[in-house]
């Protein structure tokens, strides 16, 4: 059987897990107001936003397509998921007493 702290690490690391996931690869931070690329690359909007800038198009960051701002979705579904992400730590937390280390 786990123990209360083999519990708590596996959720800790699933937070973690999920954390990365939903990392955007400009800021290495959760992507807020997520879109996607015509190549299924997702970023925060603002980050891609920042690095089109006044270009017409510039390469892709992970794998050099050409990207542009009109080709960018938003990825509603994405963001709905990311504050449910977002909340997870403060949910542990006050659910188990115990500071995640997952932040």
């Amino acid at each position: 059987m786990d123990t209360h702290q083999e519990r708590t690490v596996k959720i800790e690391d699933t937070i973690a897990m999920l954390q990365k996931t939903f990392e955007c690869p400009i800021c290495l931070d959760l992507m807020k107001n997520a879109v996607s690329t015509k190549c299924d690359h997702k970023f925060c909007r603002l980050c891609i936003q920042k690095a089109i800038g006044h270009k017409s198009s510039i390469p892709c960051p992970i794998c050099k397509d050409p990207t542009t701002k009109r080709s960018l979705q938003k990825l509603t579904h994405w963001n709905k998921i990311m504050d449910k992400v977002r909340e997870l730590p403060s949910a542990f937390e006050a659910d188990s007493g115990i500071q995640c280390e997952c932040n």
